[in-house]
């Protein structure tokens, strides 16, 4: 669909006004391919966008967009330029929403591909030295955490983390205990957002005390 000015203006205008973004953040595109108008409306280096197009089998046009409230891609039919202009709202907002994902499934890959993790399938438990052995290596973890440059809520829960840690060592065997501690230390960074650089200071130290146990 060809936007008259007022209606390309009322965009702009609504991007201004919102706070969340700003129009240098998106290239307003008009297409005219065989007497069929679309305007899109790109968000710059990103993937998503919303077309108003041409409706040549009605009076009207249609809008698809990415991303969508609850899909990639979502698209009306013969709509209204007051209905098409909601959609335009509505995909702000799922704008927003996409953008200030983590992402925490690449998050994840990102902290196990950083990892050369030792291969190790004991599946014997912990004798009684070796299960003090471990409670002394959790402690100084635990007391040399105050030294990673981390927010009070992340020690916190790192060393609550460890606690209950400690205690389940008492009944997993020791390929089971490994795997949960790599995967609680993961699941903590991911989920209090260490930054990277705490991150890596945090695995450093968890190999040092535990030479080579979980790491190469």
């Amino acid at each position: 669909m060809k936007l008259l000015t007022s209606q390309k203006d009322h965009i702009y205008k609504y991007i201004t006004a919102g706070g969340n973004f700003s129009p240098h953040q998106f290239k307003l595109i008009e297409t005219d391919e065989m007497g069929r108008y679309s305007t899109s409306l790109k968000f710059i280096n990103s993937p998503y966008y919303f077309n108003f197009n041409e409706d040549t089998d009605y009076v009207g046009f249609y809008v698809n967009y990415s991303p969508g409230q609850e899909r990639i891609v979502e698209a009306t039919n013969n709509v209204n330029w007051k209905i098409g202009f909601d959609h335009f709202i509505t995909w702000l907002s799922n704008l927003k929403r996409e953008l200030e994902s983590p992402n925490l499934w690449e998050r994840f890959q990102n902290e196990i591909s950083g990892l050369q993790l030792i291969t190790d399938f004991d599946n014997s438990k912990f004798t009684f030295s070796e299960y003090e052995e471990l409670t002394e290596k959790l402690k100084i973890i635990s007391q040399r955490i105050s030294s990673i440059p981390l927010f009070e809520n992340q020690q916190r829960e790192i060393i609550i983390s460890l606690e209950r840690l400690t205690e389940l060592a008492k009944e997993l065997n020791k390929f089971d205990w490994k795997n949960l501690f790599i995967g609680t230390i993961i699941s903590i960074i991911i989920q209090l957002n260490v930054t990277p650089d705490n991150a890596t200071i945090l695995w450093e130290l968890i190999q040092n005390v535990f030479s080579n146990y979980f790491l190469q």
